[in-house]
């Protein structure tokens, strides 16, 4: 992982316009993520919006989903994400919550382009969980509740749990983080 110059993470509402700033940039090689501070305004509830830029390198060899951004449940049982944003294999984005016992996914088409920027953000209200990819509206699902708050730090471009769970660690640019 290389950090250049420093990492911004935004605890903000608001849309970004244009993609960012590459003076600013988290760049992942697939091998190690980044965790944030346990922080209490990082447990967000039922109603939420989280947002990111993000260019992928490739995607996974080996099958599996790279996890962009998420956290984990405090247990080893599947589901084993509070939440996560996640790469499928052949570029679909996945974006996957839980209430700690079973949650839903909402897959998001088309495929994300490899060495482009792409705006990804993912809502919460009124029961609904929606996925949109450039401002487009890319899958929907009834959300199971809040998401629940416990001692699992949100991690950027790793699995959020330990490996063997399915997951790879994300390869690209992840520039802005937004909760």
């Amino acid at each position: 992982m290389k950090i250049v110059r420093y990492l911004t993470f935004f605890i903000a509402a608001g849309l970004f316009a244009a993609p960012p700033n590459q003076d600013y940039e988290l760049r992942l090689h697939g091998n190690a993520g980044v965790s944030l501070p346990l922080d209490p305004k990082l447990d967000v509830g039922a109603s939420y919006t989280f947002m990111l830029w993000v260019k992928p390198d490739r995607y996974a060899t080996n099958n599996l989903d790279q996890v962009i951004f998420g956290k984990a449940s405090d247990t080893n049982n599947p589901p084993v994400y509070a939440f996560r944003l996640a790469l499928g294999p052949t570029g679909t984005l996945i974006f996957g919550q839980s209430n700690g016992s079973s949650g839903p996914s909402v897959a998001g088409a088309p495929t994300l382009p490899l060495n482009q920027w792409s705006h990804v953000a993912v809502t919460s209200t009124g029961g609904s969980i929606r996925l949109y990819v450039n401002g487009t509206s890319r899958g929907s699902a009834s959300s199971p509740g809040a998401i629940p708050v416990n001692g699992q730090r949100i991690t950027i471009g790793a699995e959020v749990k330990p490996t063997g769970f399915g997951a790879a660690n994300f390869a690209g640019i992840v520039p802005q983080v937004s909760v």
